[in-house]
């Protein structure tokens, strides 16, 4: 017998009626949800626009990484940095 294993909750959101209302409709959002729902969003992208995303996320983490007590553990923004001087200068 497979046995199920239920998800965690990640979030729930209101998609209709008041949300101090227990008649509201609500989306309740896991893991696997999350992660259909975000492979559908980059299937119906343009080029630019996932390339937009991508380097927002990507300067996003490296500034996360940079602010870390051990900042960058495996150089990887450092050698984004250093690749891009040799490259262009």
């Amino acid at each position: 017998m497979k046995v199920k294993v239920k998800r965690p909750v990640l979030f729930e959101y209101v998609t209709s009626g008041d949300h101090r209302s227990p008649d509201c409709t609500t989306v309740v959002v896991d893991c696997d949800l999350l992660e259909e729902a975000i492979n559908y969003h980059i299937e119906g992208m343009g080029t630019v626009s996932i390339r937009m995303d991508l380097a927002n996320y990507m300067y996003e983490d490296a500034v996360e990484k940079t602010q870390l007590k051990n900042p960058d553990p495996h150089g990887w923004v450092a050698s984004i940095v250093d690749k891009y001087i040799k490259d262009t200068m």
